[in-house]
């Protein structure tokens, strides 16, 4: 027998709810928040939503991304604003761009100084243009190029791989996905389904490779793939502990470690080609790892947990100790992201990074030498 769902849940014709004034304290009628949801008009403006998230910069840094979540609200949704230059992050009118998304945006990668990648919690990978060279006159030309939705979780880490012509992304359902970036498209190249049996936290490519990778996962296991060979998996190793909530691939004067946080707030480093030992391990934070992000041009990492603390370290003294040169706990709430400031190595005397996080926070961070 076939239903008709729509005319079976429609609204009875003798429904006739009070205005919304009179619903407080109603038994007969006490959705309110539905009722008050369908009446409501919708509001196209696109606006700074409370949880800062992500601030990407291009290699000049001419063009600063900041993605905002909404995660208080009956509709999660996201919303991307552009900016000339990182000291003009967040401030009122100093916006170049406004983008808004139908969920929380994840991921933000520029793959050169106009084309930029999105991902989003509904699985959807997008490749946007900030300019175009027909209109440079014009400043700023956001349109979307290309648009697909092939991960059936949330889409949880996002990397660049050979030259920016390939992108690989990681969902909560433990799926890899390599896709290629042509100028106007965006192709899936490869899936693995079942790469993790669990949520994948992180994800790093191997800084002097276009092919390699490294992810982690809450099932405990770090991960390296080669997406040239048929079994693209190549090493592995299982942390018998705790669940993996990181990982950063990080080249320091010619060796490459691989920085790994799991739910203590333990940082581990690893020789990439030798998993089963790590070199060192350290609790820097009474709460779980979030994010490292490691400056280009310098040998420091920064170490962000799920709290309102971060950490700076220097890579580049002994592989069997962390150095910790900067630390801040001045946040009023959650940092969420880092971006060095870039500028001119010989001459710099000082490094310097934003950060961004919950409650609309925004930190300026100086590091000496």
């Amino acid at each position: 027998m076939n239903v008709d769902f729509s005319e079976y849940f429609k609204a009875p014709l003798d429904y006739n709810p009070p205005k919304d004034t009179e619903l407080n304290g109603s038994t007969q009628f006490p959705n309110l928040n539905s009722v008050e949801f369908r009446n409501r008009q919708n509001d196209n403006e696109t606006t700074l939503l409370p949880f800062y998230e992500l601030v990407e910069a291009n290699d000049d840094q001419s063009t600063v991304l900041l993605a905002t979540n909404s995660y208080n609200q009956r509709l999660w949704n996201g919303s991307v604003f552009g900016y000339d230059c990182l000291s003009d992050v967040g401030k009122p009118n100093a916006d170049r761009i406004k983008l808004s998304f139908d969920s929380n945006v994840t991921g933000i990668r520029f793959l050169d100084k106009s084309m930029v990648v999105f991902t989003n919690a509904n699985g959807s990978i997008f490749l946007y243009s900030t300019q175009s060279e027909i209109r440079q006159k014009d400043g700023y030309s956001l349109f979307q190029v290309s648009k697909k939705t092939e991960h059936y979780g949330m889409i949880t880490g996002l990397t660049i791989l050979n030259g920016a012509k390939s992108a690989v992304t990681v969902s909560s359902d433990g799926c890899i996905k390599v896709w290629l970036l042509a100028p106007c498209d965006i192709v899936s190249d490869q899936t693995y389904q079942y790469a993790h049996k669990e949520v994948i936290t992180g994800i790093s490519k191997q800084p002097k490779s276009s092919d390699i990778f490294a992810t982690c996962s809450r099932d405990r296991f770090l991960s390296i793939w080669d997406i040239r060979i048929r079994l693209p998996m190549i090493n592995s190793w299982k942390n018998e502990d705790y669940a993996n909530t990181s990982c950063l691939w990080a080249n320091v004067n010619g060796i490459e470690k691989l920085y790994v946080g799991d739910d203590t707030g333990t940082v581990h480093i690893y020789d990439p080609r030798k998993l089963d030992t790590s070199v060192a391990s350290q609790t820097l934070f009474d709460r779980p790892i979030f994010k490292f992000s490691q400056n280009p041009s310098e040998n420091l990492v920064c170490v962000l947990s799920q709290s309102n603390k971060l950490k700076v370290l220097n890579t580049a003294s002994d592989t069997n100790t962390f150095a910790t040169v900067y630390e801040d706990y001045s946040s009023k709430d959650y940092v969420r992201d880092v971006c060095w400031v870039k500028g001119d190595k010989q001459q710099a005397q000082q490094s310097a990074c934003y950060t961004v996080g919950w409650s609309k926070t925004i930190g300026h961070h100086t590091i000496e030498p």
